[in-house]
């Protein structure tokens, strides 16, 4: 239900979005910089904000103007790419942009006008005849159309999304036969040039043909109330039988990488030292082949702390497996070199989980000095929570 603000409501929410758009900073090469003009990237705010902006430009400005109110019949818009059907001629339409490129010194608008009568608008190019408009894909000269190659051990859920993306494009554009078996013909060859087998597309085809023309006729409503929904890291060999053993109490499994090409190249923010951040680590006897696998929601260095203070103070009390080893032999330990971080990862669920299946993989090790449990009905419980 929308209701009017109040005076009082409006100025407050003003003075907390000029609050918020006001604290933008960040740190480069140790120094700190403040955004003074436009909008954050990354900002919850900035696309609602923009979209306000626009619409306000549009409906107080560019509606006003005599070429607007003349000649356009058709006026539409999508974030920043708008598309407009007009009467005028040529040089009416430049007049036009350079008029509406006055409105506001921050903005500048730019034309495509449409050649041999087609026209891209977004992902579309349409076909302008006498009686009507047709599509057909548009792809611009750039696209490289690279997809998960199919032998890369990635989820296969994650190798079929770049697929079924090209699919649900071609069967909810209204395109004629012969456009729509161009684009087929295209998509198949993508899936080619990316070591993907033709009879994969296919079949994914033949699952939408299906599901289109099924809920065209009657929806399906699928209820998803009961499901429990997880997230976990993809490990190729264990991630599918793990998904196998928890669809069966009913929690859906989805796969993550952490480790993509984009983590190992792109660097746009200054390096965090690895012993400042979070996650599981192992620690080594330094004399014999035991070690113990632990995880702290803390900084790497304020935990291994813990563990040095306790063998020093020969207090294995203090929740150290490690001192209480260490103390009982006489071996030795050395923080520097017989420490290994195995994940890097925030306190929560995820961090619990990647604990357990660490102790896990090594229970049949008989240097392990952790407590084995049983990894599925601990995975589980803590996955229902």
């Amino acid at each position: 239900m929308v209701t009017d603000l109040s005076d009082n409501q409006v100025t407050c929410i003003i003075s907390l979005l000029k609050l918020c758009l006001k604290q933008n900073f960040f740190k480069f090469k140790d120094k700190f910089y403040a955004q003074i003009d436009g909008l954050a990237m990354g900002s919850n705010l900035s696309p609602l904000l923009a979209e306000v902006f626009m619409n306000n430009l549009e409906l107080h400005s560019i509606s006003t103007l005599k070429f607007y109110k003349d000649y356009v019949i058709f006026w539409g818009r999508y974030v920043d790419d708008i598309i407009c059907l007009h009467t005028a001629n040529d040089n009416e339409v430049i007049d036009f942009l350079q008029e509406i490129n006055l409105l506001h010194p921050k903005i500048n608008f730019t034309m495509e006008k449409e050649s041999n009568a087609k026209l891209p608008f977004l992902d579309v190019l349409l076909h302008r005849s006498h009686s009507h408009i047709d599509f057909s894909i548009y792809r611009k000269p750039t696209t490289t159309d690279n997809l998960i190659p199919f032998d890369s051990e990635h989820p296969i859920s994650h190798k079929l999304a770049g697929l079924n993306s090209l699919l649900y494009r071609l069967f909810n554009i209204p395109m004629s036969k012969s456009h729509f078996e161009e684009e087929l013909n295209v998509i198949k060859q993508i899936a080619v040039n990316n070591d993907y087998p033709v009879h994969l597309v296919n079949k994914l085809a033949q699952k939408f043909r299906y599901s289109f023309n099924t809920t065209r006729l009657l929806p399906i409503k699928v209820d998803t109330t009961n499901v429990i929904y997880r997230s976990l890291p993809f490990y190729p060999k264990i991630s599918y039988s793990i998904h196998n053993i928890f669809k069966s109490y009913n929690i859906h499994i989805s796969f993550s990488n952490f480790h993509t090409l984009r983590s190992s190249i792109v660097r746009n923010k200054d390096r965090q030292n690895l012993l400042d951040a979070s996650g599981v680590y192992q620690l080594n006897c330094n004399s014999c082949p035991s070690f113990y696998i632990g995880q702290t929601g803390r900084s790497f260095t304020t935990r291994i702390s813990e563990h040095v203070k306790a063998i020093k103070n020969n207090n294995y009390y203090q929740k150290s497996a490690m001192a209480e080893h260490i103390l009982s032999t006489g071996h030795s330990f050395d923080s520097k070199i017989d420490f290994s971080i195995l994940h890097k990862c925030k306190k929560g669920p995820l961090l619990n989980s990647l604990e357990i299946f660490e102790i896990s993989r090594q229970k049949h090790h008989p240097g392990l000095l952790n407590e084995v449990v049983d990894f599925q009905s601990v995975m589980i419980s803590s996955l229902c929570m």
